[in-house]
């Protein structure tokens, strides 16, 4: 789609919806131009490159291969690491679209043969 393509579908598609909806398209676009650009280049990140020693990144493999990958099935509550199950996911989401604080809760409870979990978390942030 070329450029002036572009602008026209959306024009076209602007002028399907009604003021209030074009006050929030409007909105939206404002607060995409306020926002500032974040993140670093990958092209500065490449002088980091090689900058972790062969045995360190040897040392950190090993712990990762001993300590992370194990899973230990007496934590499960009855479940077994293979087999059949079933889970189901309920949550909230607060995020402004203009930034600002964010709040997130779930639950999430895994159902079994050999049992049944219960699994939830909350998270706090801020957007930009």
């Amino acid at each position: 789609m070329t450029e002036n393509t572009l602008k026209l579908e959306i024009l076209k598609q602007l002028e399907k919806l009604n003021d209030d909806e074009q006050r929030r398209v409007l909105q939206l676009i404002q607060s995409m131009q306020e926002r500032p650009h974040r993140g670093t280049p990958g092209k500065e990140l490449l002088s980091f490159a090689g900058s972790i020693s062969k045995s360190d990144l040897s040392e950190m493999e090993q712990a990762i291969e001993q300590d992370c990958e194990k899973v230990n099935t007496d934590e499960l509550g009855g479940f077994s690491a293979s087999g059949i199950g079933g889970t189901a996911t309920i949550g909230y989401r607060y995020q402004p679209v203009n930034g600002g604080f964010t709040f997130r809760a779930g639950y999430t409870p895994f159902f079994s043969p050999g049992g049944f979990v219960s699994w939830g978390g909350l998270s706090l942030g801020y957007a930009f």
